[in-house]
């Protein structure tokens, strides 16, 4: 059925383009489908104030001599919105029963963009006249427009293989809303229109004639903008190509770029705090008169200088600063080595004990100038390097 409106819905052709078919359904019997009929389709749709809907079909059949399982009920749940996005129904089975209310046997499954509702009983058989009344709810049906809200339901779906004699439709709001209501009849892509009569808070709709197989009846129904809450439009996305996952997006090159500037930049400032302190420093000898310092400048020591114009302390630079803390008395510094032993050690021109040593029979100990005597003269007491103590037998003294 073609998507266009008429009368007062002429200005939402688009919205109707948009929504069109959202509730295309199709139903097949358990065989061939031949030698049956749908005597009369009615579709009660109730609308709720937060936009979700509650759909009771009541599907009148013939079997006639046929021995049928049941009817296969399908209801597409996902249209092609985008070229990133899918619009999705979410529809919810409630119940199946029969014209006096006994619960039918049913089942669901999805199969890419269609819920089919299998009615009927595997294990049982069925003819002649049957009825069967299928209640689901149904949210995100409802398309949100600038100046009213919509709803845009193909009633009884054009798959049926057989004709339907009599289509009906009943839409009922939660208040005296509805702008205005149309309709269509026939198969995908006609204006001709049905019968419809309006009511401050319904409308009701009805084919003028049978619908054969591939027709169906679709109705419109505008709504006061405000009267309901904003109807929510339910996205799913589509899988994404596989070359799309090697696209340079703006932001994605903008990031690259970006991460690029700023692993050069890094380096560079650095190379630049550097050369602008040889810089000062430079500007600060010439600026004082003098070629060359040979100290530090304003007391700085050779390490603190290192430190600051190379960003690490070298070698050279402990070396240089051993030397300023010689040259400012704080350490004296001399030729020398200890001996393997540890007991001698070498001044510069001969061997000598090192400080705080004990001779081999430890009567003398150098204290590094001389050897002096470790025993007092009544060899009571002795000279451990630091005091005198009392001599015990223990020692051998």
């Amino acid at each position: 059925m073609r998507d266009v409106c008429h009368g007062p819905w002429r200005a939402v052709v688009a919205a109707c383009l948009l929504a069109a078919g959202y509730l295309a359904a199709s139903a097949q019997p358990a065989a061939a489908g031949e030698g049956w009929v749908i005597n009369d389709f009615h579709s009660d749709i109730d609308i709720a104030a937060d936009t979700s809907m509650v759909v009771r079909e009541t599907i009148a059949v013939d079997f006639g001599q046929l021995e049928k399982h049941g009817i296969f009920r399908t209801l597409k749940v996902s249209y092609d919105h985008d070229s990133a996005h899918y619009r999705k129904l979410d529809v919810a089975v409630r119940s199946v029963v029969d014209a006096k209310a006994n619960a039918v046997p049913y089942t669901t499954s999805v199969d890419g963009p269609t819920l089919q509702i299998t009615v009927g009983d595997p294990d049982k058989t069925v003819g002649g006249r049957q009825t069967y009344v299928i209640t689901y709810a149904v949210k995100g049906g409802l398309n949100p427009l600038q100046e009213h809200d919509e709803l845009y339901w193909n009633v009884n779906g054009a798959g049926w293989p057989v004709t339907v004699q009599r289509a009906t439709a009943h839409v009922h709001l939660p208040g005296p809303d509805l702008q205005a209501a149309t309709c269509f009849q026939g198969p995908t892509g006609s204006k001709q229109p049905c019968l419809h009569t309006e009511e401050p808070g319904a409308a009701n709709f009805q084919s003028t004639g049978p619908l054969t197989s591939g027709q169906q009846l679709t109705v419109v129904a505008g709504i006061k903008k405000g009267a309901l809450a904003t109807p929510p439009v339910l996205l799913e996305d589509k899988p994404r190509p596989l070359q799309r996952y090697f696209e340079l997006s703006p932001g994605i090159i903008a990031a690259v770029l970006l991460v690029l500037l700023v692993g050069l930049a890094l380096p560079g400032v650095g190379l630049w705090r550097a050369r602008q302190d040889r810089v000062s420093l430079q500007k600060r000898q010439l600026g004082t008169g003098v070629a060359m310092e040979t100290e530090p400048p304003d007391g700085m020591r050779p390490a603190q200088l290192a430190l600051l114009l190379d960003r690490s302390i070298q070698d050279k630079a402990w070396t240089a600063t051993i030397f300023d803390l010689a040259a400012r008395g704080y350490l004296t510094i001399s030729e020398g080595r200890l001996s393997s032993g540890g007991s001698w050690w070498w001044d510069g021109e001969r061997w000598v004990g090192a400080p705080g040593t004990f001779s081999r029979d430890g009567d003398w100990w150098w204290n590094g100038q001389q050897w002096c005597s470790a025993v007092s003269a009544d060899r009571r007491m002795r000279w451990d390097g630091a005091r005198w103590v009392t001599v015990t037998r223990e020692t051998g003294v």
